[in-house]
């Protein structure tokens, strides 16, 4: 499916609800809706205090500065989430399909189970837990509003499921991810592609050891990998195909289970990849996801909502985080001193 406007920003964020007339310092205001400071730093705090997530959002390209701080691009990419987030609430209540407490309850327990890995989530704080299942709401809301999107019972989606076996197939896979990290504890991509030959060798090293008994698998990505999945022993979970870039998947979908790679080089460095099983995802698992497929046009409803919602709204920055650009597309947030290119970075997915 295409990934519509709004699901380019929001990435296990919260939605922030303000109001009018605070004497607080802002970071936004959209439409005469305030969005405090204190909304943007607390957010950032959530996530700064959640180390799991924090590694996964590193591994990705996000970037703290020596002070600890996140860079410009990360919270210009998270309050760009906020002003989205502000813009489908007010379309909400002016709707009057806001969720109730009950709902939010209900859905917090869902989203818990759907986070993919249940313990990141619960590291975040319990408020933040919640206003991450009130957005999720408010965002599915407003799309079936629009959409004129009906319930989907259990019924239908437990008959796609049937239907559609091949959609679930999943591999469960680990990796031990040999690589140069600079000073900063992240990967190093040039120095990694310097060292390729010396960690190829690194890596045919550590395979020789794993296979003669001399060491495990999760002892060498605990002893090895530049990956954050080494806290994990490299397990990278259980994952649709399409999941990991190119080399890696071709890789993987040559093992059996139980098998181990030789060295495979991708952009990120040079891999060891174990394969643990081969499994259909369980139905409570991606009952969500056929839910949310099933109910057709809500998301693209919503992305022409959120189009044309941004092209007329009054939003207006704290210069210190930068200006608001509407044109291109991904309009959002531009940290100040960004080079002026018209549109706001890409974010990642």
């Amino acid at each position: 499916m295409r990934k519509h406007l709004l699901h380019l920003f929001l990435v296990a964020l919260a939605l922030v609800v303000t109001a009018c007339g605070s004497t607080e310092p802002f970071a936004a205001t959209v439409d005469g809706a305030k969005i405090p400071r204190s909304a943007l730093e607390d957010e950032l705090d959530a996530i700064k205090g959640n180390k799991a997530y924090l590694e996964q959002l590193q591994s990705q390209g996000t970037v703290l500065t020596p002070e600890g701080a996140f860079d410009q691009s990360f919270v210009a990419r998270v309050l760009t989430r906020q002003v989205l987030l502000q813009l489908v609430h007010n379309e909400v209540v002016k709707r009057k399909v806001e969720p109730t407490s009950a709902e939010v309850d209900e859905a917090r327990k869902g989203l818990a189970e759907s986070f993919g890995d249940r313990a990141v989530f619960e590291a975040f704080p319990d408020s933040y837990e919640r206003l991450m299942a009130r957005r999720e709401l408010e965002v599915e809301k407003l799309g079936n509003a629009l959409g004129g999107a009906q319930p989907v019972d259990d019924a239908a989606v437990k008959r796609f499921y049937d239907e559609n076996p091949t959609l679930f197939a999943e591999t469960c896979a680990s990796h031990v991810l040999f690589g140069v990290a600079g000073a900063n504890g992240q990967l190093d991509a040039a120095a990694t592609t310097a060292d390729n030959a010396a960690l190829t060798a690194q890596a045919a090293q550590a395979r020789t050891q794993i296979e003669s008994g001399a060491l495990t698998f999760e002892a060498a990505a605990s002893q090895f990998s530049k990956d954050p999945s080494k806290a994990n022993g490299g397990s990278l979970d259980c994952n649709p195909a399409g999941t990991f870039v190119a080399p890696f998947e071709t890789a993987m979908n040559a093992l059996q289970p139980g098998q181990i790679s030789a060295p495979v080089t991708t952009q990120f460095g040079v891999h060891l990849i174990k394969v643990l099983e081969r499994r259909t995802q369980p139905l409570a698992e991606a009952s969500d996801a056929i839910r949310q497929q099933l109910q057709g046009g809500s998301a693209d409803a919503l992305d022409e909502f959120l189009q044309d919602a941004i092209a007329t709204a009054n939003v207006e920055v704290n210069p210190r985080y930068g200006s608001f650009v509407k044109d291109g597309n991904t309009p959002g947030v531009v940290p100040p001193n960004a080079p002026p290119t018209g549109s706001a970075p890409t974010p990642t997915p």
